[in-house]
């Protein structure tokens, strides 16, 4: 059991960095001296992948952090058209979800993670391993959309990010 805890604490301080550092860089793209430094590369082949692989309403923490890292990824200038979002549950829809059809990461920030400008690509039975390797590799079926398929090469920067 301590163990389980120890592991639970690392994975929450993991996700917490990752969210601090994201929300210093967006901090600093609104610096004029620095936002030069994070473009100076000229890299606009960005790609996000997000995989909340989550069910059940005890596990509605995971689907929030994936949310609120798309929600930064979005703010860094990455479009929708460059993030493919896979989501194993509707939280928002869960009967036991107090403010329907909304998801927060927390009580003292009221932001709707869930709201009218979140696309998701895979939701529900769609969100398998076996989609996710097919995503990343490039290898899906040919009738998939261009929506759900990772158009990345070999200059791309892609991140991805697994809440479970």
């Amino acid at each position: 059991l301590k163990y389980f805890k120890c592991d639970m604490a690392l994975n929450l301080m993991f996700h917490l960095l990752w969210i601090w550092i994201i929300f210093i860089v967006v901090d600093a793209l609104h610096d004029e001296k620095l936002s030069g430094f994070f473009y100076a590369a000229g890299h606009t082949n960005n790609w996000a992948v997000f995989v909340c692989t989550s069910r059940f309403w005890f596990n509605y923490r995971h689907i929030a952090n994936v949310l609120s890292m798309y929600h930064s990824v979005k703010k860094l200038g990455i479009p929708d058209s460059q993030i493919i979002m896979m989501l194993a549950d509707d939280m928002p829809c869960n009967p036991r979800n107090p403010k329907p059809g909304a998801l927060y990461n927390s009580a003292f920030h009221p932001i709707n993670l869930y709201g009218e400008d979140v696309e998701v690509d895979y939701r529900g039975y769609e969100v398998t391993v076996e989609n996710f390797i097919r995503i990343l590799i490039g290898r899906v079926p040919t009738a998939t959309s261009r929506s759900k398929r990772l158009l990345s090469d070999y200059q791309s920067n892609v991140m991805e990010e697994t809440g479970s």
